[in-house]
């Protein structure tokens, strides 16, 4: 009993570890660690745009039309005088559902594609594979 306790400790360190040195890699490597910032900032932000949006995303201000980036307005306005900061989070809420969305069915899809792939080995199976070789080139 004692030997397998031993074996998971040694198991949980070893995944431990190999989770430490993709951290570091990943740090390492400045586009990436920049990329991860900028989602998880946007994603934030627009799952906080449901409650919250610093200026009206849809109502025009024609007196505030093509304002270069300032304290009010971050990210400045559009032609039609729209914070552009609230309309990125408003609009970033329907993207992130949308993209959730698409990939709950495409993982529905793609499992029972591949349980019908490997159910049926012969013609059926191999039809499919190659239904799917194709989509992977498009």
């Amino acid at each position: 009993m004692i030997e397998r306790e031993t074996l998971l400790k040694e198991m949980n360190e070893h995944r431990r570890t190999i989770k430490i040195a993709t951290w570091r890699t990943f740090k390492r490597n400045k586009i990436s660690f920049l990329s991860l910032l900028i989602i998880l900032s946007v994603s934030v932000l627009s799952m906080l745009g449901i409650v919250y949006t610093p200026y009206d995303p849809y109502k025009p201000s024609f007196s505030e039309a093509l304002m270069l980036p300032s304290l009010t307005h971050p990210l400045g306005t559009d032609w039609l005088g729209r914070d552009i900061l609230s309309r990125i989070i408003a609009g970033g809420k329907y993207t992130l559902g949308l993209a959730f969305v698409a990939i709950v069915i495409g993982a529905t899809i793609g499992t029972f594609l591949g349980l019908a792939s490997g159910y049926y080995l012969g013609l059926i199976g191999a039809t499919i594979q190659r239904i799917m070789e194709v989509f992977l080139i498009l």
